[in-house]
């Protein structure tokens, strides 16, 4: 095929293939399907893939087509270019044809028809120039196959339509077939990404658009960080309150930093100079977060910052802690020395512990109190000590900040205590005793479980450093942390400072302390349990209490309470089996027993045997555990300051007796009430039942309901045992139940039911017998009309055997009638 015609035929395809893509954006795909296997031809000069990428990146917009479109079409043509064999020249002709009245065809009237030779080619050279131009300035460049080919587009196609799109999310799809390329992922992970974490929690929120075409044009790493970094600007207003500088950090500023080969530089400059213009707390902690930030980053290879890229940030740091404590802390209100106290102390901590200093490296005495009063950091920083000092082992400056700022974290909340108070009593040769006790004092006032660890470090310290004869002023100091300890509820903590081995300081004064604090507890629990579990409270206070106790000399009234309470704490171990109430609809609580059985109430006494009465009215089956309600009631009494125990023992019982019959368990009744009287007559102690004769008299006038139905034999059966162990019952207490000026009626009334009981037992037998006659009666005439119909068949069969008419009538009479009046067959 001729040259010309070719080159003709070439260009005219490239012109019908641009109008085509771009009348026809939502046919792109079949278009490059049709026109990109072709194109890989050497033959050709327009037609092009170089060309026809250059028209993907250039002449497509996302509204267009979009991105997930280009993305596909961009990599089925550069995959084609490896995998399509080249077009044999004598087919090239016809395909080109063919592709070419194709495109017409997908135009119809818009098809462009040039006259005039060479006016397609002409027309083709400005297109594919005007592409290239374009393609050219979104930086891509046609070099190598398949994915640096495809980074080198989707990189610039990210660029183009980054004029259109503020959030690259949208880009993704380009990004599908890269993953894994090197060059790809240094650039995804640390310019892609990072502005999309700013874009979503930052740009995004903004009142203005930031379209990321601004970013990406960006050249040095110096202002891709000043573009990122506005978020972290403590002077904006715009500030996001979703925006964490760990998470800033992590997402957008270290990943930049580590695309430019992990430079910190822009960072530290940034952090430098513009803390002057910050709270002072917040420049430390952002100081806090940037380290952790920092340390704690892996980039997305893995890798981690090596101190020697940290380093600069570290002097900038500690000099500015130092300037802090002399300088500017006495200016500052004290929420804002506790915050950067804190920060600071953070931060020493995780520098000592990610730089590897160690753990045996002794703070210095800096003599930072030499320094002149400035009123700048730079003229601080130029004092020759501070010079010497910055200019010296970082490792122990790092470690004496440390020090001051951990102590002084601790302390400042409570005593005020400041880094240059640290100082000064550091230089003391003596420290006025008066003073630390006051500190320490001031120390656990307001001890809570997430300080007091930081607080006894803080005690040692100040027992170690500015006390030289502490013994008795240790003593003093441990009295006060104990109430305070106890105040906190920390009563193991509390616990361990009552040295067995030594005398107690006021050991009354301790116990009386201790009581105090078990009743602020006990009357402050809503459930038995909250007193009883073993890690509460109220709980380990007794604990605290029996401690001391037992190595204290105590007055004997301390001594009884003490004893009271350990009565009290057995009894409410018990009642917490049993689920009752004192007032309707309202649950009880520990105060509300104690209040109802101490109250003193002339119109309601409420006793320990009331509360049993209760149990056993509000639980169906307690009387069974009659044991453990005399336990109550008896621990319950000694509690009170009285001993009943005998009187309880037969009140709890009988009241246990009482429930039972309530329950219709008459076995139980009846056990528990022979061997209750039986006890009162071995211990000698029979004038205690005429105190309860009643529940005698009511085992005694028990009937159960079925007596009342309809005649059971069962029943009936059952009826002479009951009726045989009621009378004993009843015999038994007019035994031991001596007639006296106030039971002699209630003697009289036993005496009744004993009669009743006797005429019952009587009934019965006469019910019995007639139920026995009856059955006789019925029995007889039974036999008798048996007997006849058996005698009539026997007659009319006497004709056949008269021997066996006459056997039958034998057997018949001793079966029938002798069974009836009690014969044996077999005699």
């Amino acid at each position: 095929m001729p040259g010309p015609e070719l080159a003709d035929a070439d260009a005219r395809l490239y012109v019908l293939f641009v109008m085509a893509t771009l009348q026809n954006p939502e046919s792109i795909e079949s278009i490059f399907a049709r026109i990109g296997p072709i194109s890989a031809s050497s033959s050709f000069h327009f037609t092009t893939p170089q060309n026809l990428l250059n028209i993907l990146l250039s002449y497509t917009t996302p509204v267009s087509v979009s991105p997930f479109k280009c993305a596909t079409i961009a990599s089925e043509l550069i995959a084609s270019l490896v995998d399509t064999p080249e077009v044999q020249s004598e087919n090239l002709y016809e395909d080109i044809q063919n592709s070419i009245q194709w495109l017409e065809q997908k135009l119809g009237d818009d098809s462009l028809q040039l006259k005039g030779d060479g006016a397609y080619v002409e027309a083709a050279k400005e297109l594919s120039k005007d592409a290239r131009e374009k393609a050219s300035h979104y930086g891509f460049e046609y070099q190598g196959q398949g994915q640096q080919l495809s980074f080198a587009f989707a990189k610039a196609k990210t660029l183009q339509l980054s004029a259109y799109l503020p959030d690259l999310s949208s880009c993704e799809p380009l990004f599908d077939t890269l993953s894994g390329y090197a060059p790809f992922e240094a650039w995804h992970n640390g310019i892609v990404r990072p502005y999309l974490y700013f874009w979503k929690n930052h740009a995004s929120l903004d009142n203005g658009i930031a379209l990321p075409r601004l970013y990406l044009q960006l050249e040095t790493h110096f202002e891709q960080f000043n573009f990122l970094i506005s978020p972290l600007d403590l002077a904006s207003v715009s500030i996001s309150e979703k925006l964490s500088i760990s998470l800033y950090l992590e997402n957008v500023i270290l990943p930049l930093s580590v695309y430019h080969e992990n430079d910190l530089n822009p960072l530290s400059s940034w952090l430098v100079t513009t803390h002057s213009n910050w709270k002072l707390s917040s420049t430390f902690e952002y100081w806090n977060q940037v380290f952790i930030a920092i340390f704690s980053f892996h980039t997305y290879k893995g890798d981690t910052f090596t101190v020697d890229a940290c380093i600069t940030l570290v002097r900038h740091f500690v000099s500015g802690g130092l300037y802090y404590g002399l300088q500017l802390e006495r200016s500052l209100g004290s929420v804002e020395k506790i915050r950067i106290l804190e920060h600071i102390e953070k931060t020493t901590a995780f520098l000592i512990d990610k730089l590897h200093i160690h753990s045996t490296l002794q703070s210095n005495n800096l003599r930072l109190l030499q320094s002149s009063e400035t009123t700048s950091y730079a003229e601080f920083t130029s004092q020759p000590n501070v010079i010497e000092l910055l200019n010296s082992s970082y490792e122990l400056v790092l470690v004496s900040l440390h020090e001051m700022a951990s102590t002084c974290s601790v302390l400042f909340p409570y005593s005020g205590f400041t880094i240059r108070r640290y100082l000064e009593l550091k230089e003391m040769e003596e420290v006025d005793l008066d003073s630390i006790k006051r500190e320490v004092f001031a120390i656990f006032l307001h001890v809570t479980d997430k300080n007091y660890t930081e607080l006894c470090k803080a005690l040692d310290l100040f027992c170690d450093v500015f006390l030289h004869t502490r013994n008795e002023e240790r003593k003093k100091i441990d009295a006060i942390v104990f109430e305070r300890l106890m105040d906190a509820k920390k009563f193991t903590l509390a616990s361990t400072r009552l040295n067995p081995t030594e005398h107690l300081l006021n050991n009354e004064t301790y116990l009386e302390i201790a009581i105090s604090k078990l009743w602020a507890n006990f009357n402050s629990a809503s459930t038995l349990d909250e007193v009883l579990a073993v890690s509460l409270p109220t709980k380990l206070c007794l604990d605290i209490i029996e401690q001391i106790n037992s190595g204290a000399r105590a007055s004997d009234n301390l001594v009884n309470t003490v004893v009271g309470l350990k009565h009290l704490f057995r009894a409410l171990g018990l009642l917490k089996n049993f689920k009752f109430y004192l007032q309707r609809g309202r649950s009880v609580t520990p105060k509300d027993i104690i209040d109802k059985l101490t109250r003193v109430d002339a119109e309601e006494s409420f006793t320990p045997m009331s509360l049993v009465s209760v149990i056993l009215e509000q639980n169906k089956k307690a009387y069974l555990v009659h044991e453990k309600l005399y336990k109550i009631t008896t621990d319950l009494a000694l509690f009170i300051g009285f001993d009943d125990s005998w009187v309880s023992f037969y009140k709890v019982r009988c009241a246990c007796i009482e429930s039972a019959l309530i329950e219709r368990d008459f076995n139980f009744a009846y056990k528990q009430s022979k061997e209750l009287l039986s006890h009162a007559a071995e211990q000698n102690k029979t004038q205690t039942l005429n105190e309860v004769w009643l529940i005698f008299y009511q085992v005694g006038k028990f009937v159960p309901r079925e007596w009342l139905d309809d005649f059971d034999p069962k029943v009936h059966k059952q009826k002479i045992e009951i009726l045989t162990k009621q009378r004993e019952i009843v015999s038994l207490a007019l035994k031991y139940i001596r007639p006296s000026q106030l039971s002699g009626d209630n003697s009289r009334l036993l005496v009744g039911q004993f009669c009743n009981i006797n005429a019952a037992i009587d009934s019965w037998y006469t019910e019995e017998n007639q139920h026995q006659n009856d059955g006789v009666s019925s029995a007889m005439q039974s036999a008798q009309t048996t007997l006849q119909e058996n005698l009539s068949g026997l007659v009319k069969e006497a004709a056949q055997s008269k021997n066996q008419a006459s056997e039958k009538i034998s057997n018949l009479l001793v079966s029938g009638l002798g069974w009836a009046i009690g014969a044996n067959a077999n005699r």
